[in-house]
């Protein structure tokens, strides 16, 4: 599951469809924390970001977190949410 910036949520299905038409330009990444917790770990940091959207350029700063849980054949993104932060 997915929570968008605004509050919308995405199902896997949803999620990966949207980035068909999404591209990453550039990706930074700032004040990474993860937290181990037996077969799950939770990652939270700053991604800064131009990117396109449907041929749009766009910029992206947001607080992110992360949910990975560990199964049998390697660990997988259960949950994501991103929050906007102020551009300056």
């Amino acid at each position: 599951m997915s929570i968008g910036e605004r509050g919308f949520q995405l199902d896997k299905r949803q999620w990966i469809e949207r980035h068909a038409d999404f591209a990453y330009l550039s990706l930074e990444t700032a004040e990474l924390d993860v937290r181990y917790y037996d077969r799950a770990a939770i990652v939270r940091c700053v991604q800064r970001s131009r990117a396109t959207w449907r041929g749009e350029v766009m910029t992206l700063a947001v607080r992110l977190s992360q949910v990975w849980i560990e199964l049998p054949d390697g660990w997988q993104l259960a949950g994501i949410q991103f929050s906007s932060l102020d551009a300056a």
